[in-house]
């Protein structure tokens, strides 16, 4: 299954429910208007952001629609523009410039989904066969790999809501943090083999 065969199931799934979010996903971006937004960034997206974004896209700033849209839990998936607008930001204000991050390719740490100072990010530093992990960037705790890529992120979602781990209440997606622990961990791992953050302990 692709990166858009994933998504397009998470969100069917999600406007059968009438989540809130799906009523802003807008069709997707020219691959020259892709390349054209990413420009000033330097960053190169990996071949799945690229399907992606080739196949969805939101409006820019929809996320401070009254609705609150969230992708899930307290997260907002941003538009490619509202990515390259948050990339700039954080880059100025210091995200990427300790040492310890910059080893670890946080200069290629591209926004995906946020919530205030808490982020979802592409690794693209590290891009492997056409995506790369996703992982949890935030001032307050470790960065750490939640996702192995943006298909198993969709995935994982999708399984979450379908298998009942996470329930769609007044048109939005629970927290994984809402949801019964070890039921979510459960799933997670079976779409991100070797992800520390999905280990039962």
């Amino acid at each position: 299954m692709s990166v858009v065969e994933s998504a397009t199931r998470l969100f069917d799934l999600l406007a059968a429910k009438d989540d809130t979010f799906t009523r802003y996903l807008r069709p997707g971006l020219a691959e020259d208007r892709i390349r054209e937004i990413m420009a000033p960034t330097g960053v190169e997206l990996p071949r799945e952001a690229v399907d992606f974004y080739g196949r969805f896209s939101l409006p820019r700033g929809y996320q401070y629609s009254e609705d609150q849209p969230t992708l899930y839990g307290i997260y907002w998936l941003l538009s490619l523009e509202d990515a390259v607008e948050q990339y700039g930001a954080q880059k100025r204000d210091g995200l990427y410039q300790s040492p310890e991050k910059v080893a670890a390719g946080g200069t290629g740490w591209f926004p995906l989904l946020q919530e205030d100072a808490n982020f979802y990010m592409l690794n693209t530093a590290h891009a492997d066969g056409g995506s790369c992990a996703i992982l949890t960037v935030s001032e307050y705790a470790d960065v750490r790999t939640a996702f192995v890529s943006m298909e198993a992120m969709f995935d994982t979602l999708y399984h979450w809501v379908r298998e009942g781990a996470l329930p769609v209440e007044a048109g939005h997606v629970a927290g994984d943090y809402e949801g019964d622990p070890v039921r979510v961990a459960e799933i997670a791992a079976r779409f991100n083999p070797g992800v520390g953050l999905w280990v039962v302990r």
